[in-house]
Formats: structure tokens, C-alpha cells, sequence
């Protein structure tokens, strides 16, 4: 028969992965032009005035050639879909800075300044069947255009802002600062937002009572409250907007694509912060311990409403963009920094750092305590709550895989009703980081650990691999040598089901995705780096400044219960997948580095 294309998940039976690679033909390209102007001119000793302007363009090309050989583009008889995508980013910056000292111990520093931001997307696209041989594969050759498309979208923010600080002596020390921001992407009546925030610092290190201290090397406590805007949303998600291309009555047509909001406006920030400086021992033990409170208001989300309004989108919901609930993030953060051994040429120095996270959504519209259309957002539990039907393992009688309904009684049924949150989420709950280094006569060896503990995610990938006659697809071996097949066994995967559902219950799936759940904490040595210095005397003789070998490795470890190809490299987001994702590379560098 004829080899397919392989464009289907790895591993599926109809697929031919080598066919794949040998003959289909991608390519891509980016062609970018970045450019930046500053401009700085000092009116007299004390202000000075400074303009930027910014230009990135950037040209993005793809082409895609199915072979006629395989499979999927046979009956088609070959297929060449191409793209070509135009950005264009302008940015421009003035600012107007003062600074002066006020007899001798008080100092005030004014800026304010403006900005300009704009984007414009372009693109066109084409698909074309039909080409007579594999070798002729250009546009040209194709017999049947088959589609075309083309889009344009632009965003354009404008701001004002402003920073005043002023300090005492370097001992007592005050700042504010104030943005106006405005953004094309809410609606006409709330497309400005005003973002004001405060900060102080004690440092108590200068205080008399410190300041001969032989223990005590830094000591300053900080506060800040303040705002800040997002705006991280489609540049049409306020319109209201219509699709072209429609057919009607063999004429081309429009139709409402998405309903407008013309209320819709900043989701905004709010954070309160106190932190403490530290240091001991002349700086060999230094850090800082922060606590934070932000509050997300105004949270930027699409919201289900009834069909019976009229509107249905392409993908047959019906959604709007609105600022809804409230969300709060409470947490702790803890830095140190220490000089273990200097002694002798041999230095060891430690840096870590750890925050622990707490999330939590406080507030939905109109009381409501779930957002419709999406059940991982709930009143009192984190974002990105994962919700389902408890999986109750496998009836050892008959092999079926049985849930737990609302009442917690054993069901053959996975029902939409039974859906409750399973006491896990997405999201992070604490992460941290650990870098040793060690220095000796020109020789240095450093060694990055990273930590994430908390999330858990649902593990798409094993879960299409976990197929047993539920698909003509390759499976994982576990699942085959652990399938039930007798009475009394105990195991936890089920029989197999013909295309994943059990007869005649049509609606329970043993694929049900809550079997697939897993922790994606890790720890992983993130980077390892050796280098060597060679002496002076000897680099020198030989007409150089300097030279230094050095050797890299990325990724090196990894420990975690997670069983997909990479825990720290998936998507924090519901309805997200790691089927297919491809893994960060384990990575080695050797290299020299000559200086002349």
C-alpha cells in the first residue's frame, strides 16, 4: 500500500514516519530588520532630556508539500500550502529627568515622560491540489487552487508616567509612581486606566545604633502598594466583529463572528508587598524575605451566555469577553546568598532562592460561584482547578473501570453531573532555585538546581498511549502487560474497549482523563559550567590577553514522578496538551574564548 504521511501522533499504525521525513517539504524563514535611535541632550546640569525610537519588521515565510506518495495526498494528487506573515512594531519614548541635592543630605529625583506603541499584522495564505510529479511542486504547477486567506490586526497603547523619589542621607527613602495608560484593545467607553504606586525604604544600616556594627553588614525594611494594568487579550476581543467569506446563495457574504463589549477595560493589579534587606559577617551572608499580596480585579475572561440571544460563533458557543471575578495571589519569598569558604585561593559561594505561592479566586460576576463554560474557575479554589469524575479503579469481577458519582458511590457512568474538582491544580505551589560555585586558581565549577512542586497536569500523551484496542494505534507496553483479563485480577488499567467505550454504557470511556492526572514536580540540574582561565604569563607569551576553555551542559538530570518527555516544559493553561510536545535537548558546549 501506499506509506502515509505520519501527520497523525507517532506511534499510530497508519502512520509511516520515515515515508514522512523523506518526502514531505517544509520550510521556514524569517527575514527582521531591527533598529533603534536614542537621542539624549542636556538642558543645563540637572535635567536632561532623552528620546527613543524604536522599528522592528519582521517578514515570516512557511511553505508545506504533501507528497502525492503518501497517503493523506494521494487522492488529492499532492498538496502546497504557503504563508506569509508581515509584523511591524513601532515604539517611541521621551522622558524629561531632574536631579538635584538639596543641601547636603536631601536628594530628588523627578522623571516623566510619554510612550507610543503600535503593532500591525498583515498576512495572506493559499492551498493548491493537483501536481502532475513529487518533483513539480510549486504554485504554478498545481491544478486545483483549493483556498485562500488573508488578515490584518493592529494594536496601538499610548501612556503617560511619571516617577518621583526622593531620599534622606541614603537612610530614609520615598518613591511614586503614576501611569496613564490607554489601550485599542477595550471598548470605547474604559480604553484609559490609571495606575498610581507608592514605595519607602528604611535603611536602617545607616542608622548611628549600626553603623559600627561588626556583625550586622545590611538591614533595610521595604514597603510598596501600587497597580498595575493588563491588556494581554486579542487587539478585537472589545468589537464586535464579522466573518468574511461566507456563501450565500452562491454569493459571497458576512456574518457576526463575536459579540462587542464596549465596557470592557483594564483588568488591574493590585500589590502589597513588605520586604526585608539582610547581611552578616562583612556580606558573606546577605538575602532578602518578602511577603506579597496581589489582587487581579477586573480579570480579563470569555463568559458563556445563553444561545438564546441570537448569536452563535464558528465554533457553534457562545462567548463574550467581560471583566469578571476577582483573584488573589498571597505568598513568600526567601533569598540568601553566602560565602561557605574563602581560604587559601579556594572560594565556595551558595545562592538560593524559594517562593511559596498561594492562589485563590475570591469573586465571580453576579455571585456567581462557577464561571459557567468553564468549570476550572470556582470561588475559593485556585485557577485552573482540575475538575472530572474520580476514577475508582478496575472491577477486578469483570475489568471495567468504575467512578465515583456526587455521592461518592461506585458508577459504571461518566456523567458531566459528576464532575466536582479532584483537590489539585495547574498551577505552581512552590519553586526555587540552587546554584553552588567553586572557584581555584583559574578553575571554576558551577552547578544551577531548579525545583517546581504543586502542579498537577493531566497527561495527554499517556493518555492517548494507554490505547487498548481503542484506536489502530501503537500503545504503550505497561498498558498491554497490565490489561485485566481474568476474574480476581487486580490492576489498574481495564479491559480493552473497541474504540474506547464500554457496551452498551455508550458514555463511559475507559479513557476518561482523570485516570491520567499526575504530579509534575520536579527537580532537575539545569546547568553545569567548567571553565578554565590560563595564566597571564603564559597567555601573554604568545601575544594574547586572555584565554579561557570552558565546557556547558543543559539539562543534565531530572528527578520526577511525571512519565511525559519533559515536566517543566508544559502548558499551565486547561485544555492544553503535552501530546507531541517536543522535550528540551540535553545540551553540551566546549568552546575557547581568545582575547586580543
Amino acid at each position: 500500500g501506499l506509506p502515509s504521511s505520519g501527520i497523525t501522533m507517532p506511534g499510530d499504525l497508519s502512520g509511516n514516519i520515515l515515508a514522512a521525513s523523506n518526502y514531505i517539504k517544509s520550510s521556514g524563514s524569517i527575514n527582521q530588520l531591527v533598529g533603534n535611535l536614542a537621542v539624549t541632550y542636556s538642558i543645563n546640569k540637572d535635567l536632561v532630556l532623552r528620546a527613543l525610537g524604536g522599528l522592528d519588521y519582521r517578514l515570516l515565510s512557511s511553505s508545506f508539500f504533501g507528497d502525492p506518495r503518501l497517503a493523506d495526498y494521494n487522492a488529492v494528487r499532492g498538496s502546497l500550502s504557503e504563508a506569509n506573515n508581515n509584523n511591524l512594531n513601532y515604539t517611541a519614548n521621551t522622558t524629561l529627568n531632574y536631579g538635584k541635592t538639596f543641601g547636603a543630605n536631601h536628594n530628588v529625583k523627578v522623571l516623566v515622560g510619554a510612550e507610543y506603541r503600535s503593532e500591525v499584522n498583515t498576512g495572506s495564505s493559499f492551498n493548491a491540489n493537483g501536481f502532475p510529479t513529487p518533483e513539480l511542486n510549486t504554485a504554478n504547477a498545481a491544478a486545483e487552487p483549493s483556498s485562500v486567506g488573508g488578515f490584518w490586526s493592529a494594536a496601538k497603547n499610548a501612556g503617560v508616567f511619571t516617577n518621583i523619589s526622593y531620599d534622606f542621607s541614603k537612610k530614609y527613602l520615598l518613591s511614586f509612581v503614576g501611569r496613564y495608560d490607554g489601550s485599542s484593545r477595550f471598548g470605547g467607553n474604559n480604553q484609559w486606566g490609571f495606575f498610581p504606586s507608592v514605595s519607602a525604604k528604611w535603611n536602617i544600616m545607616e542608622e548611628n545604633f549600626l553603623k559600627s556594627s561588626s556583625t550586622v553588614s545590611d538591614l533595610g525594611l521595604r514597603f510598596s502598594y501600587g497597580s498595575t494594568g493588563n491588556s494581554q487579550i486579542g487587539n478585537f476581543a472589545s468589537r464586535r466583529l464579522y466573518g468574511l467569506g461566507d456563501v450565500y446563495q452562491g454569493f459571497s457574504s458576512i456574518s457576526p463572528s463575536q459579540l462587542g463589549n464596549p465596557n470592557l477595560r483594564w483588568e488591574r493589579n493590585v500589590t502589597l508587598n513588605l520586604g526585608l534587606d539582610y547581611g552578616f559577617f562583612g556580606g558573606k551572608v546577605k538575602g532578602s524575605i518578602d511577603l506579597f499580596d496581589r489582587t487581579s480585579k477586573d480579570l480579563l475572561l470569555s463568559r458563556s451566555i445563553p444561545l438564546t440571544n441570537g448569536f452563535v460563533d464558528a465554533n457553534g458557543a457562545s462567548f463574550i469577553t467581560e471583566n469578571i471575578g476577582e483573584v488573589v495571589n498571597r505568598g513568600f519569598e526567601f533569598g540568601i546568598n553566602t560565602i561557605n569558604v574563602d581560604k587559601g585561593g579556594f572560594k565556595w559561594t551558595t545562592d538560593f532562592n524559594l517562593t511559596f505561592l498561594d492562589n485563590k479566586v475570591t469573586k465571580l460576576y453576579e455571585d456567581q460561584d462557577v464561571l459557567p463554560g468553564n468549570l476550572s474557575i470556582r470561588v475559593g479554589y485556585p485557577i485552573g482547578t482540575n475538575v472530572g469524575v474520580p476514577f475508582a479503579g478496575v472491577n477486578p469481577a469483570n475489568g471495567r473501570p468504575m467512578w465515583y458519582d456526587l455521592k461518592d458511590n461506585i458508577s459504571y457512568l461518566v456523567r458531566t453531573a459528576d464532575q466536582r474538582p479532584l483537590g489539585h491544580s495547574l498551577l505552581t505551589k512552590n519553586f526555587g532555585g540552587l546554584t553552588n560555585t567553586f572557584t581555584y586558581k583559574g578553575i571554576e565549577l558551577s552547578a544551577f538546581i531548579q525545583s517546581d512542586f504543586g502542579r498537577v497536569l493531566p497527561n495527554t500523551q499517556e493518555f492517548r498511549l494507554a490505547d487498548n484496542a481503542g484506536a489502530l494505534r501503537n500503545g504503550l507496553a505497561y498498558y498491554w502487560n497490565n490489561r485485566w483479563t481474568t476474574p480476581g485480577q487486580i490492576t489498574d488499567v481495564p479491559r480493552p474497549a473497541n474504540t474506547r467505550v464500554e457496551i452498551p454504557s455508550r458514555i463511559s470511556s475507559y479513557q476518561s482523563l482523570t485516570r491520567f492526572y499526575q504530579d509534575a514536580s520536579y527537580i532537575r540540574l539545569k546547568q553545569v559550567n567548567v571553565s578554565y582561565n590560563l595564566p597571564n604569563k603564559m597567555v601573554n607569551k604568545i601575544g594574547f590577553q586572555s584565554v579561557r576553555l570552558y565546557a556547558q551542559a543543559i539539562n543534565l538530570l531530572t528527578w520526577t514522578k511525571w512519565t511525559g518527555f519533559d515536566p517543566e516544559f508544559t502548558e499551565l493553561t486547561a485544555g492544553t496538551s503535552n501530546q507531541g510536545v517536543i522535550p528540551q535537548a540535553r545540551n553540551y558546549t566546549f568552546g575557547i574564548q581568545i582575547g586580543l
